[in-house]
């Protein structure tokens, strides 16, 4: 992950209450008071209205995926994180990505987190989301133990449980491309390529403790677990990044962890 060349000083969002927050990897998931970073097609198309347009007239966007365009933040910055985070050192009071490191490979993880580093300010909290190596296993493990009792249940069980360790490692095919119509697949398989191409395959799992060495390992302090409606981060659960308004998470047995640049 080479330092990207643009790094920005200028034209930095702040909330209400002046912070300088950074959602990376946002995917349609994003808060308009932040500075929101993605490279997926969904931030390329907010930014390229007229494509948008475009692409949405000729019926390549179903209905979901017009709604989900729509609710993106119009100033995301569309860049590829694997040639840096495009800001300036020491800009920002929280750095924030959600079910996104698992897509880099683990050597990437740990330039990335220091890109992460780079940015925040001393003092800045960074807010990590991915999936639970931890919870993942005790499913399969459960499983085994009906299995093991000759339960009918058993084998589904196994299989969601397997799945839920390996499938997104090893799919071929996008969840979104999947659920479109057959000419729309054709077309955004040619485009985007694969699962892994397109950056969707997970290429590693965490737990608690691997994650909690990789973010010491660049520099961060007072590393802890947090959960979905718990932060470090003031009136964290207002910006609604992790739960609906109903307070419904998104993430449910997901691992959350902070950690702070002193």
């Amino acid at each position: 992950m080479a330092y990207s060349l643009f790094k920005r000083t200028a034209g930095i969002k702040r909330t209400t209450d002046g912070r300088s927050m950074l959602n990376v990897g946002c995917g349609t998931r994003s808060h308009w008071e932040w500075n929101n970073l993605d490279f997926s097609p969904y931030a390329y198309l907010r930014r390229k209205r007229l494509l948008g347009a475009v692409v949405k007239g000729l019926g390549l966007l179903s209905a979901a995926r017009c709604r989900a365009l729509e609710n993106i933040d119009p100033s995301i910055v569309c860049h590829d994180v694997c040639r840096g985070i495009p800001f300036a050192e020491n800009v920002f009071d929280v750095v924030y990505h959600a079910q996104f490191l698992e897509h880099l490979e683990r050597a990437q993880a740990v330039r990335f987190l220091r890109e992460c580093y780079r940015v925040l300010k001393p003092g800045g909290i960074i807010r990590v989301v991915t999936p639970d190596l931890e919870h993942l296993v005790g499913e399969y493990r459960r499983a085994l133990n009906v299995c093991a009792q000759e339960n009918n249940g058993g084998l589904q069980l196994h299989e969601q449980a397997t799945m839920a360790l390996f499938g997104q490692m090893v799919r071929e095919e996008p969840v979104g491309t999947r659920q479109q119509k057959s000419w729309v697949r054709f077309i955004e398989r040619r485009v985007r390529g694969n699962a892994r191409k397109s950056g969707e395959a997970h290429c590693w799992i965490y737990d608690y403790y691997e994650l909690k060495h990789a973010l010491s390992s660049v520099g961060f302090q007072e590393v802890a677990r947090q959960k979905t409606d718990a932060s470090a981060i003031r009136q964290w659960t207002r910006f609604g990044l992790e739960a609906d308004k109903d307070g419904h998470g998104y993430y449910e047995h997901s691992l959350f962890i902070e950690g702070v640049k002193k």
